[in-house]
């Protein structure tokens, strides 16, 4: 895959994540809703949002959005993202690597684990398709 395929604005089409025994779930509902881009310049940043989210829902302790913004580099068919910045301080300093897979309506990521971290016990796997 070329550098150059991922710069854009994507939308997020649907985010699952597979359990180690091959249960799908959907971490944000079915519905979650989200935006991804890639610049030219090798930043990016990643938004996931439950569609009904508001500051209410996060006051009482409920997850329902996830955002951060990182320095990419693609090496082969991974992506790498040095977080930067993070709703979740836990990302900060991370470098998130996700593989990247080509399909007819866009890409689909595949959470891959952190570098320096235990490979992961799941996989999410967020698929998106351009923004016009």
């Amino acid at each position: 895959m070329a550098t150059d395929s991922l710069i854009g604005t994507w939308k997020l089409v649907e985010w699952s994540r597979v359990d180690e025994g091959g249960q799908i779930s959907h971490p944000f509902t079915p519905e979650a809703t989200g935006r991804l881009i890639y610049a030219a310049n090798g930043l990016m940043s990643a938004f996931l949002m439950m569609p009904d989210w508001s500051l209410a829902a996060e006051r009482a302790g409920t997850r329902g959005i996830t955002a951060y913004s990182a320095r990419w580099e693609l090496m082969g068919d991974i992506v790498h993202h040095a977080v930067d910045f993070a709703s979740d301080p836990r990302m900060l300093g991370e470098t998130l690597r996700r593989r990247v897979v080509p399909t007819p309506q866009g890409i689909t990521l595949e959470t891959l684990s952190a570098v320096g971290r235990a490979e992961r016990s799941s996989i999410h796997r967020l698929a998106w398709t351009r923004e016009a």
